[in-house]
């Protein structure tokens, strides 16, 4: 395993850019505790492509699935590659994978040609995420924002708030559990899942988190950001639901776009999916453009299948 994390880490080297920051080497290692692999393909001393995934067990049964706090992981392959070059190669791909009763999977943007996959067996959802482009100004980028978000964004009283950098994670996860806990729902991770994904990317200066505050102290919204080689990504957004009536949360993430852009001089600022009506609302009235990705599954075991057709 560790031969094929170093390969991974030399090709991830040299193509970083095309690698979002859920595929980084050091993301996956702190996400996964250190239980992950990739299937590649090899060409010589060449990588063609890689393939990472996090292969869990549950009694008998070995499965991959998405590491919490991911959001995207699967093929990469080396850009100078064809399409047709890309199709042959999937095949070797696939049979580098280990062998599992289902595997479950969000792949990056770049994957958008489904039939190879089709092909090979795997299903697919199609699920959707929110970016902007960061290379017009800032005046072009708010003129796409909806005139009730342009009007908040321009009208918001800033001298009385203040938005500022924190090292509270354990405040930040409270006030998240609390949030779940208010719809009944509990929190899909840990305390300690987020305390080391945080030391990790300020670790490796990839992100931070923010709050936005007023004169009296009270937190209003809080957002834990991380970014790569082109993008910052808005990863997990906390607001107080007591006080939304300030929109001091719109204002936080219009800082953020800015932050991104004019700080970090980003190419782009993603809002990492959703497909909850009311998060997609916000996105599109930030002007965000719609981008799909696929959640590519397969269930070879066919009690598994049996299982999952009748859930579904």
């Amino acid at each position: 395993m560790e031969k094929k994390k170093e390969i991974y880490r030399r090709f991830f080297e040299r193509h970083r850019d095309t690698f979002p920051i859920s595929m980084y080497p050091w993301y996956l290692e702190t996400m996964t505790s250190g239980h992950w692999s990739t299937a590649l393909v090899k060409k010589g001393e060449d990588v063609l492509a890689v393939w990472p995934y996090y292969l869990k067990k549950k009694f008998s049964f070995s499965y991959i699935t998405m590491p919490v706090l991911t959001k995207w992981c699967g093929p990469i392959f080396h850009p100078d590659l064809s399409d047709k070059k890309k199709d042959s190669i999937l095949k070797e791909l696939m049979k580098d994978m280990p062998s599992v009763a289902f595997q479950d999977q969000n792949f990056p943007y770049p994957i958008q040609d489904w039939s190879p996959y089709h092909w090979l067996g795997l299903k697919q959802e199609i699920k959707y995420s929110f970016r902007i482009d960061l290379s017009p100004t800032l005046e072009s980028i708010k003129s796409h924002c909806n005139k009730r978000y342009q009007n908040i964004i321009d009208t918001f009283p800033i001298d009385t708030f203040s938005i500022e950098e924190t090292d509270d994670v354990s405040a930040f996860y409270t006030a998240n559990a609390a949030l779940f806990a208010s719809k009944k729902l509990k929190i899909p991770y840990t305390e300690e899942q987020l305390s080391s994904q945080y030391l990790a990317v300020k670790k490796h200066e990839a992100g931070a988190l923010f709050y936005i505050k007023d004169d009296a102290q009270r937190i209003h919204s809080q957002a834990f950001m991380l970014w790569d080689n082109s993008s910052s990504y808005l990863h997990v957004v906390v607001d107080d639901p007591s006080l939304r009536q300030s929109k001091a949360s719109l204002y936080l993430i219009w800082h953020l776009i800015k932050y991104s852009k004019e700080k970090l001089q980003k190419s782009y600022f993603d809002f990492e999916g959703s497909m909850i009506k009311s998060v997609q609302e916000i996105r599109r009235n930030f002007g965000g453009e719609q981008i799909p990705y696929h959640r590519a599954y397969r269930y070879p075991n066919p009690w598994i299948r049996l299982y999952k057709n009748w859930r579904s």
